[in-house]
């Protein structure tokens, strides 16, 4: 986005994307400082990838809240929010449960919202990470074929709940 435009931009919102920059982070800057409200979809600072960690949507929001002085209403996991949302979305259903292979967005998200959490080893959290971690999942499997094993009722899946 041209600054000039971003001087008079009333919202950002910041997403994760392989191309980020310091003409985005300019942008963003000067539209924050123009007043702008800051929202972000998420905090995770990393995702998986085929070759190792990816810097995820919190990396960039650091820097943009870093170079604008300003803090984020963040929509995204971990936040309160989008669980409130699919909760809404799922009227009737008396217990729901989040899968997710996050400890600090998935399953801290899912406990703050008052919902169950299924940690699934398969991301960024490990079996030696549940070890330190405060808040805990209320069940953790090594793969989510192991967990859809366990949901079809076949219990003897490889990988199945710890």
């Amino acid at each position: 986005m041209p600054l000039a435009r971003a001087r008079h931009a009333g919202l950002v919102v910041v997403g994760g994307h392989e191309r980020f920059g310091y003409s985005e982070l300019r942008a963003a800057t000067t539209a924050i400082g123009g007043g702008a409200q800051l929202f972000a979809t998420g905090r995770d600072p990393v995702v998986p990838g085929s070759d190792g960690p990816m810097p995820a949507t919190g990396a960039i929001l650091a820097a943009i809240e870093t170079a604008a002085g300003a803090t984020a209403t963040v929509i995204g996991k971990p936040e309160p929010y989008v669980f409130h949302i699919a909760r809404q979305a799922l009227p009737g259903c008396e217990h729901i449960a989040v899968v997710g292979d996050n400890l600090a967005s998935d399953i801290a998200g899912a406990k703050h919202a008052g919902l169950d959490a299924i940690l699934v080893l398969t991301g960024t959290a490990t079996e030696e990470d549940l070890s330190h971690c405060a808040i805990q999942p209320d069940r953790v499997f090594l793969s989510l074929a192991a967990l859809g094993a366990e949901l079809s009722g076949n219990q003897a899946a490889p990988g199945g709940d710890r």
